[in-house]
């Protein structure tokens, strides 16, 4: 008896184990398909980028091809107690008690409970869903809000289902996750409606009153040092270490989102880039958005370890911007704000020449 029930045991070990193999296998071969369409497509970019070469053949220029938004299918459904449009509340603020539940679907990944993992750090987050069972074809350019008493105000200015592109965004509290499913308070959707994408709440980026004052003083009253650069400090007190405001007091976010252990990155420009700044249109706020760009650090981690202290290339308005990262001393120095349009003297954009715009750098 005792071998036959260790047999048993052994055998759903193996059988388990073999599920997680499939599993796997499974996993490696959406990888391969992924990595075959990516290298597809880095092919024909870089082909595209050759063709724009100045010694290419000229081509008749080509109307730009009109395209369609893409179609876009649900990652999955969700199950309120509201099978009928009428009743259905308004805001899920009105109704928190309100209960529904999210059943991820989605064929586009092969484990859903796996994209999940660490959303159950957030209390709260996005629901955004299709209202399919809008019935309607005609989209009225006004609507009459409830609380208006029959006032029209244009649809853009409403949360009305009835809309051009009908498209809705709840903020929901999430009360567990289970597997692939998500249950949250505040539902105020109909059964059945089709998601197509959940994003958490994040108080320091979703609510306006979270944005850093400090900060803006930092940059406006940043002082232009008379040597090479021009250095700008950043810190990230205030955004930080406020308090939740009424109302927030539930809010709860990753510990790697209140105590995010990357620092703001210190913003220098070089006399040149200064210079070349101070001839644009709206130098200030183009400062303050080049400023804000650098010091969160737009590189991904790939492009960290892959160009590491190399030149670092971006475009904000008609202006294209060039700049160098020191890691070692979280600086980065701006070292030239040029005109996208200026060209160089072989004929090219000047950004885009590799061999007279590494000249002008040096």
């Amino acid at each position: 008896m005792d071998n036959s029930a260790q047999t048993s045991e052994l055998l759903n070990n193996l059988q388990h184990q073999l599920r997680v193999a499939r599993n796997e296998i499974k996993n490696l071969r959406q990888q391969v398909i992924n990595l075959k369409y990516k290298h597809k497509t880095d092919v024909e970019e870089i082909e595209n980028v050759l063709k724009e070469f100045p010694n290419f053949k000229c081509q008749d220029p080509v109307e730009p091809y009109q395209c369609e938004f893409p179609h876009f299918h649900s990652i999955g459904k969700i199950e309120t107690w509201f099978a009928e449009k009428r009743g259905i509340p308004r805001q899920g603020a009105i109704c928190k008690e309100s209960q529904g539940v999210l059943t991820l679907t989605t064929t586009d990944i092969n484990n859903s409970s796996y994209a999940l993992i660490g959303l159950e750090e957030f209390s709260h987050m996005w629901i955004i869903y299709h209202f399919h069972n809008t019935t309607s074809n005609h989209v009225r350019t006004k609507v009459a809000p409830p609380r208006l008493n029959g006032a029209r105000v244009g649809v853009f200015s409403t949360r009305s289902p009835h809309r051009p592109c009908p498209i809705g965004l709840s903020l929901v509290k999430i009360d567990k996750i289970v597997e692939n499913k998500i249950y949250f308070s505040g539902a105020d959707m109909m059964d059945g409606t089709p998601v197509l994408d959940i994003k958490p709440y994040i108080p320091q980026y979703d609510n306006p009153n979270s944005m850093s004052v400090e900060n803006d003083r930092k940059v406006e009253g940043a002082i232009i040092e008379e040597d090479s650069s021009a250095a700008v400090g950043c810190n990230r007190d205030a955004a930080e270490n406020r308090e939740a405001p009424d109302g927030e007091e539930a809010v709860k976010i990753p510990s790697w989102i209140q105590n995010a252990g990357s620092k703001k990155l210190k913003v220098e420009f070089s006399k040149k880039g200064l210079s070349q700044l101070q001839e644009s249109v709206d130098e200030e706020k183009i400062r303050k958005t080049i400023i804000r760009v650098l010091e969160e650090d737009p590189r991904s981690v790939y492009l960290k370890g892959k160009l590491g202290g190399q030149f670092y290339t971006f475009s904000i308005s008609d202006l294209h911007i060039t700049c160098k990262f020191d890691d070692a001393n979280q600086t980065v120095t701006i070292y030239q704000v040029q005109p996208g349009t200026q060209m160089c003297e072989c004929g090219t954009p000047d950004w885009q020449c590799g061999v007279h715009y590494k000249r002008q750098l040096d």
